[in-house]
């Protein structure tokens, strides 16, 4: 190195060495993560509570069933259809966690706690009747009067956890099923459904109808082993023309809590086996 180099490097060395500045960021503030909602219900479940979800069903609901279950069990020679009956009625009381009336209003679970409900053969109970907030009936006509349909169906909305699901069965319009039944009140063609969806009803200018809930989903006909044997010509030909083609609707809604779907998102589907 010659000696010019040797008085370059000497003087680089003694140079100040530049300070990176270092700016003081705020404290991050730790956030507790929020567990996962796992409540799953079975609104009006009756003796046969959904595998996986919690029962809900009227006052006294239980305590008939452990009377039932109490008088069975002291029966000497029961019958192996008594027996399965008991081993029936404590698989359902076991299901069974909460009672109460799901006509009064509101219910106790919280604004989007629940990740799914299952409701099968109750909706077409639901007297035909306008309610107060409570749940208590009132004239057509009266501020702030919602029909129980509506009611009923806007609180599992509120309940429900954002895109949580429903599902509910219903007896097919077009089927004895859905008149056999003394206490049936409603009888509900597939397209009553679609007064759940937000679009649906702008569409048809019914912004004016007391409802909130916006749902988006899929109705799919269940019908007999013999007539899912058919083609699905024909099928679609009885399903439109003829009597007891469909036994019940299997309606599936998702809780929409930000409007992003079309007009029409309830659509129809294939039919299922009863």
């Amino acid at each position: 190195m010659s000696g010019k180099q040797i008085k370059k490097a000497r003087k680089a060395a003694k140079a100040p060495v530049a300070k990176k500045s270092v700016v003081a960021s705020a404290p991050r503030k730790l956030e507790l993560a929020t567990p996962a909602t796992t409540l799953k219900l079975d609104l009006a479940c009756g003796q046969n509570c959904a595998e996986g979800f919690e029962g809900v069903d009227l006052p006294g609901t239980g305590a008939k069933m452990e009377a039932t279950l109490a008088a069975l069990r002291e029966k000497t020679g029961r019958t192996a259809e008594e027996d399965k009956l008991i081993v029936d009625l404590e698989k359902a009381r076991a299901g069974l966690k909460h009672e109460f009336n799901l006509l009064r209003f509101p219910w106790k679970w919280a604004d989007n706690s629940v990740l799914e409900i299952h409701c099968a053969h109750f909706v077409e109970h639901l007297p035909t009747e306008f309610v107060d907030e409570h749940g208590n009936y009132v004239p057509c006509g009266t501020p702030g009067a919602k029909d129980l349909f509506f009611k009923f169906f806007d609180e599992c909305y509120r309940v429900l956890v954002p895109e949580g699901w429903m599902t509910v069965v219903v007896p097919c319009l077009r089927n004895n099923r859905a008149f056999q039944d003394p206490t049936h009140r409603r009888f509900l063609p597939a397209e009553t459904f679609f007064y759940l969806f937000e679009g649906f009803r702008k569409v048809n200018k019914l912004d004016h109808y007391n409802v909130r809930c916006n749902y988006d989903g899929k109705i799919d006909p269940i019908v007999t082993n013999e007539m899912n044997l058919r083609s699905q010509d024909v099928q679609q030909r009885m399903f439109a023309e003829s009597w007891n083609a469909i036994v019940d609707w299997h309606v599936r809604l998702k809780a929409i809590k930000e409007s992003k779907a079309s007009p029409g998102a309830i659509a129809a589907g294939p039919a299922k086996s009863a």
